[in-house]
């Protein structure tokens, strides 16, 4: 017997609904627009299932779907049923169609789990300050997340750290929405290359095709991938869910390297770049 025969068929509306999902979690307005039509097929299969068929049908299909939880169909759901996509449909409305799926705030948001304001659990913090031994700042935070990271100086989401320069042993988990997380990386980046974050561990999902993945790759030191998905916590610290991708610690700044292998090591895998410069290592893969 093989595999294939051992294992139930895929069901296709859940493949096509999952392929509608994962797209919306990678753009904006387009993202959007695939978020409310993934939603309107929940509404379209949800009617045509009998009586107590609806959630035996997303549990058993969660893999393709690419959600786990009920509350995110729900999300998906109300939006499609709430939501006018037209062809004056821009970035402006695809933002407030965003805040009725996922709610009004994005600074911890989890996009693809349904959840929001979502923090790193306390553990991984005290791992972070071990290896850089202070927290000067957290550019992407709120009041409720600093208590947990305790930055000497932090920027929440009306501060906008995207607008604000960065300096010393920077502790950062960005928003994970599209165009929030880019944006982000590509700030971290820019602000470790100048010299003004001297040091510091950034906490993503490891979106290893995206090209803002790859930038943080060409100036990290160090690159834990995680044993697992992380789970995260609300301002409660209660564990609230897990995300449906695994995630990545970047460490930069290489006077503490060491530390951060034998630190992280628990947590995943370490991965070192090449050592040579990045700029002569990409010519000579290229090449």
């Amino acid at each position: 017997m093989t595999l294939a025969e051992v294992l139930p068929p895929l069901d296709k509306d859940a493949i096509d609904i999952g392929a509608l999902y994962r797209k919306g979690c990678k753009g904006m307005a387009d993202s959007v627009r695939y978020m409310i039509e993934a939603g309107r097929r929940l509404l379209a299969k949800k009617a045509e299932l009998d009586h107590g068929e609806w959630i035996p049908w997303l549990e058993a299909n969660a893999d393709a779907l690419g959600f786990e939880t009920r509350m995110t169909a729900t999300r998906l759901m109300n939006a499609a049923a709430k939501c006018n996509v037209d062809v004056t449909f821009d970035d402006q409305k695809a933002i407030e169609a965003s805040r009725t799926i996922w709610g009004n705030h994005n600074v911890r948001g989890t996009q693809g789990t349904g959840e929001n304001e979502w923090y790193t659990p306390e553990k991984y913090i005290l791992l972070a300050r071990k290896v850089l031994g202070k927290i000067d700042l957290d550019p992407a935070s709120s009041e409720k997340a600093n208590k947990i990271v305790r930055a000497n100086k932090f920027y929440s989401e009306t501060d906008n750290g995207l607008t604000k320069q960065w300096n010393g042993k920077v502790w950062l988990n960005p928003p994970y929405a599209q165009p929030l997380i880019e944006k982000f990386v590509e700030k971290m980046v820019e602000e470790r290359s100048s010299g003004r974050v001297t040091e510091a561990i950034m906490l993503t999902h490891n979106y290893t095709d995206t090209s803002w993945f790859h930038k943080a790759c060409e100036i990290a030191d160090a690159i834990c991938f995680t044993r697992g998905r992380i789970k995260f916590v609300d301002a409660d610290r209660n564990e609230c869910g897990t995300p449906t991708q695994g995630q990545a610690f970047f460490y930069f700044g290489g006077d503490n390297i060491e530390s951060f292998k034998k630190t992280f090591i628990e947590v995943g895998f370490i991965f070192t770049p090449c050592a040579m410069p990045r700029t002569v290592a990409r010519n000579f893969v290229e090449s």
